[in-house]
């Protein structure tokens, strides 16, 4: 009987366990200290990508995101200038494929009522998903949706906002390039 009872539980969880050790690494190195806010972003951030079997590795030295290492290299500004990417939490740049820019103070004020690192972890995930499609391209719903309305900003609130089937596609399109390339 204890025999069944274990096989059981072992059967039920055994495509969790097959899952945890199939995430597909992806080296971030982020410019900043141990910031409150950004350590819980992070969290959320690789929780994001959990959901699609990526797993986001964190650095915070950023030679280890260089171009040639193909890890992601997040800076984060605390001043951003009006004029640069007006009205933007951030930007990326698919096409050199390692390079994105969070405006931090836009973040902390995109939304006064909301919880900051949960814009932040969202605007994060965002941006590396642009460099892990290798593509500039938004969906027309949840965390690639090009601009974040306020019923958004409420959602991301309560729960991670989703990928569509399309991103996800392209995501995994893009990190089999990557791998191709012998980048993660």
């Amino acid at each position: 009987m204890k025999l069944v009872t274990l096989l059981t539980i072992l059967t039920i969880c055994a495509p969790t366990l097959v899952g945890q050790d199939t995430l597909l690494p992806v080296d971030v190195c982020l410019n900043v200290g141990a910031k409150p806010i950004v350590q819980r972003a992070e969290m959320i951030v690789s929780q994001i990508f959990a959901s699609v079997e990526v797993q986001i590795v964190w650095h915070g030295d950023m030679r280890l995101c260089s171009k040639p290492s193909g890890g992601i290299a997040a800076t984060m500004l605390e001043v951003t200038p009006p004029s640069l990417h007006k009205g933007a939490l951030g930007y990326a740049s698919p096409y050199e494929g390692w390079r994105i820019a969070i405006f931090y103070d836009r973040v902390l004020s995109a939304a006064p009522w909301s919880d900051p690192a949960r814009v932040l972890a969202h605007t994060l995930a965002h941006e590396i998903t642009h460099i892990l499609q290798a593509i500039d391209r938004h969906s027309e719903t949840g965390i690639m949706k090009g601009c974040w309305k306020r019923a958004d900003f409420v959602e991301m609130q309560l729960r991670e906002l989703p990928f569509s089937e399309d991103d996800i596609f392209l995501i995994r399109r893009g990190l089999e390039m990557r791998s191709r390339r012998g980048t993660r």
